[in-house]
């Protein structure tokens, strides 16, 4: 499993709610076939990660075969960060980009 969550401090390495990724495309380019990424509620967008422009308009979600995304888990932070609730932990994947300034 790789781990995102936007609020996580550690060390960004997807391997836990503490130390998940913060940006979605992150998890991606990471993840193969069989990977499960679970994504902690929030709002994430195609523009944000390593190595990617703020406000590409080329950018976007795209996954690998055979990769599945979860959404709508508490996260870091949270008492049980495991609990998935899609309804209460929102997580919205935005094609709103990221505006440059």
């Amino acid at each position: 499993m790789i781990y995102v969550d936007d609020d996580a401090a550690g060390a960004n390495d997807g391997s836990s709610w503490e130390n998940a990724y913060n940006f979605l495309q992150d998890a991606i380019t990471t993840a193969t076939g069989g990977d499960e990424i679970l994504v902690a509620q929030g709002i994430y967008k195609p523009d944000q990660g390593i190595g990617i422009t703020l406000g590409d308009r080329r950018a976007s979600f795209r996954l690998n075969s055979g990769v599945t995304i979860k959404s709508g888990y508490a996260g870091f932070g949270e008492s049980e960060p495991d609990i998935r609730d899609v309804g209460l932990f929102q997580t919205i994947l935005s094609g709103a980009l990221t505006a440059m300034t």
